[in-house]
Parts: structure tokens; C-alpha cells; sequence
């Protein structure tokens, strides 16, 4: 075994323990998130469904769908804020630099164990929504393949997404004015009440500036995935545009971590 093969190895076995200990940690937590998601998507299909748009054909598995899509773009919060509180009090993210691996792999491996701890939340969401619904939700137009590959890319990029936040803020006092000026917005906007053809048949301009926003490529994925694909942007365009905006992100708010941590490297 050459020199680099083994310097690799031993750079991923120390990625694996860190992610191993963050998951630790998560487990604590993990039922009692998990059960709030249940409730909150068991209440929000309900409503939706029978009671709320009743009337609409399938207004419980679009709601579902964005839900499953864009719950890990809120539930990110969480994270965050165990990130800076660690920053002002314990400061074990400066330990975990000083390891005997590049430093930004170190962030990398936050992302990465943010996008883990997301998807074990997220993946209730559809199985939940399918119990409520039940002859109701489409088993027979559902691509099980797809649905994991767009779950996968959009909950990829709230990791690093999660990492970006972290890079702007300075103090949980403005974790506030992050969420209402960049996360609201993006949700929003981000296609989870509306479909991407909806908007451009009401301002092609606007349409065509939203797809600046992530969010729009994970709930048109997701529903091209469990709906079908017609009337939603092409489902493998949201993967690649997903992957993309992971790639861009990723790389700006590793930067920008590396600059704010004063890291040597």
C-alpha cells in the first residue's frame, strides 16, 4: 500500500469517527424529532386532504411531497444552533481541527452527518403521509428509485446548505434575521405550494428567476418521482441542478468557515 492509499484510508477513519459521534449524540434526540415530524405531517396530509382542499384531486401527495422535499431546509435549525452554541461554549469544533487530517475535511464531515441526521427524519415523512392517505396516495405512479435519488440530492445539499448559515452568523442573536431573509424566502418561493409550470403561466420572468432557488428542483423532483412527471420540471435536471448547487455551496461555505475559524489550511 503506497503512501497516499494509505493516508486516505486513515483520513476516512477519522471522517467515520467523527461522523460516528455526531450521531451519537443525534441519537438522544432523534425519537423526539422524529415523533414531531410525524405528528406535523400526519396533521398537515389530514388537512390537506380531507378537509382543507378536499375538493382538489391529490392535494394531500403534493403537500406530502414538498414536505418530504423541503422539511430538511427548516429542519436545519437545529443544527445550527448546536454549532454555534459549541462555538461560544465548548469549542470542540476547534479540537476536531486540530486533527491529522485537512481541516476542511472536518466541515465536510459536519455536512455530511447533517445531511445523515436530516434524512433519518425525512424518511418518515412519504411512509406517514401514505398511512393517512391510503388508497388515496398513488403506490401505482411512484418511482421508489427516484424518490431516493432526489431525497438524497436535496438532503445532500442542506447539509451544506446548514454549513452556509453557520459561515453568516456570528451569534444566535442573528440566527433570526438568516432564517427570515434567506430560509423563509427560500421556501416560499421554493415551489412547495405551487408548481414551477404554475408560475411561468403567471410571470414567465419571475419562473424563470425561481429556479435560481435550490428548493424549486427538490419539490419538482420529488413530485415528478411520486406524482409522475408531467407538469413538473424533467426529474433528472433537479437531480444534476441539486448536485450543483451542492458543489457551488459546499465550496463557498467551506471558504468561508475556514476564513471565519482563522484555519491555517
Amino acid at each position: 500500500m503506497n503512501i497516499k492509499t494509505s493516508r486516505l484510508l486513515w483520513n476516512l477513519q477519522i471522517c467515520a469517527r467523527l461522523m460516528q459521534r455526531d450521531l451519537f449524540v443525534f441519537r438522544s434526540m432523534f425519537v423526539r424529532r422524529l415523533i414531531n415530524s410525524m405528528i406535523w405531517t400526519a396533521v398537515l396530509v389530514y388537512m390537506y386532504e380531507y378537509i382543507g382542499f378536499g375538493s382538489y384531486a391529490q392535494a394531500g401527495v403534493f403537500i406530502a411531497c414538498g414536505e418530504c422535499a423541503q422539511w430538511g431546509s427548516m429542519g436545519i435549525f437545529g443544527n445550527l444552533v448546536r454549532f454555534l452554541s459549541d462555538m461560544k461554549g465548548p469549542k470542540t469544533i476547534f479540537y476536531h481541527l486540530t486533527l491529522p487530517i485537512p481541516q476542511w475535511t472536518v466541515l465536510v464531515t459536519f455536512c455530511l452527518s447533517t445531511s445523515v441526521q436530516l434524512m433519518a427524519i425525512g424518511a418518515s415523512i412519504l411512509p406517514v403521509s401514505y398511512l393517512i392517505m391510503k388508497d388515496r396516495f398513488p403506490l401505482a405512479s411512484i418511482s421508489f428509485f427516484k424518490v431516493f435519488c432526489i431525497f438524497f440530492c436535496a438532503y445532500l445539499f442542506y447539509g451544506v446548505m446548514t454549513l452556509l448559515y453557520i459561515s453568516l452568523i456570528d451569534s444566535l442573536d442573528e440566527l433570526h434575521h438568516i432564517r427570515v431573509r434567506i430560509g423563509d424566502m427560500l421556501f416560499w418561493t421554493g415551489a412547495y405550494f405551487f408548481t414551477w409550470q404554475r408560475l411561468y403561466e403567471a410571470n414567465h420572468v419571475a419562473a424563470y428567476f425561481d429556479l435560481l432557488n435550490p428548493l424549486v428542483y427538490a419539490a419538482e423532483g420529488m413530485r415528478a418521482a411520486v406524482i409522475g412527471q408531467q407538469g413538473s420540471l424533467p426529474f433528472w435536471w433537479c437531480c444534476a441542478a441539486l448536485l450543483v448547487f451542492t458543489a457551488i455551496i459546499g465550496t463557498i461555505a467551506v471558504r468561508r468557515m475556514l476564513k471565519k475559524l482563522d484555519c491555517v489550511c
